[in-house]
């Protein structure tokens, strides 16, 4: 489109989704090969007039909210139909085959899941979580855990107050992990699983690194951020990347 009013992008499984809504409506655009620009199939979608920012994938569907909370899944991002679960606040991301989201009910916020996780549907969040504006999330496994974590960074709290916080999810509750360096509060930042090196210069053998970025998003006044932050723990230690790892300033 040559003039998008919003636009958002998610990936299931080898095809990517992007979402877009226009003066004359919404349109779904896919392709397994992103990389060819001639590769992109466009259609309207039917069944939601969704709100664009809430767009996310899990491991089995898409899902979207519409403008008063309800969520809607489709197999193919053209096709959309209601869950028939209500009250949706705004949407963080998939664990597996759920989608983790904070459901708001008056002034209270409490988690939502769909299909619903006993343990976590409607809990209240813990003191400071964000309740929109996060990362997307990034899941992972580690020799310190049973189960899979779902992590983001940042984002938005209910008093209005910017996240500078880690926070992961293992199946049943929330749990902050930790913060950026100088608790810089951000929102809309991303969030991307990576690979770092280190070299033996004595036998000159390389060892590869899991490795998470942080970078971009808006700080308390609105302006944007070029800074880029890296873990090698999976988001438990955070620190300013290395200058060549950091963007330019035409970015």
């Amino acid at each position: 489109s040559a003039a998008p009013v919003a636009q958002k992008t998610v990936k299931k499984d080898a095809v990517v989704y992007c979402l877009t809504q226009t003066a004359d409506g919404y349109a779904m655009s896919t392709t397994s090969t992103p990389a060819d620009n001639g590769s992109w199939t466009e259609s309207r979608i039917s069944g939601v007039s969704p709100d664009v920012n809430t767009l996310a994938a899990t491991s089995d569907a898409l899902y979207v909210l519409d403008d008063a909370g309800n969520l809607y899944r489709s197999s193919d991002g053209i096709d959309w139909m209601s869950t028939g679960s209500t009250g949706w606040y705004s949407v963080i991301g998939g664990y597996g085959d759920t989608l983790l989201g904070v459901r708001k009910s008056g002034a209270d916020y409490t988690s939502a899941t769909y299909p619903a996780v006993v343990a976590a549907e409607s809990t209240p969040l813990p003191q400071g979580f964000p309740v929109d504006g996060q990362s997307a999330t990034v899941t992972f496994t580690t020799q310190w855990s049973d189960n899979p974590q779902a992590i983001f960074v940042g984002g938005r709290c209910a008093d209005g107050t910017l996240s500078s916080s880690t926070w992961g999810f293992d199946g049943t509750e929330w749990v902050r992990f930790s913060n950026l360096p100088k608790n810089i509060g951000l929102q809309g930042v991303t969030l991307v699983p990576y690979s770092t090196f280190d070299v033996n210069t004595v036998n000159w053998t390389v060892k590869k690194f899991d490795t998470l970025l942080a970078f971009g998003g808006r700080e308390a006044d609105g302006s944007q951020t070029r800074k880029v932050y890296i873990s090698r723990d999976w988001g438990m230690n955070w620190h300013l990347a290395d200058e060549l790892m950091q963007l330019p300033a035409d970015m």
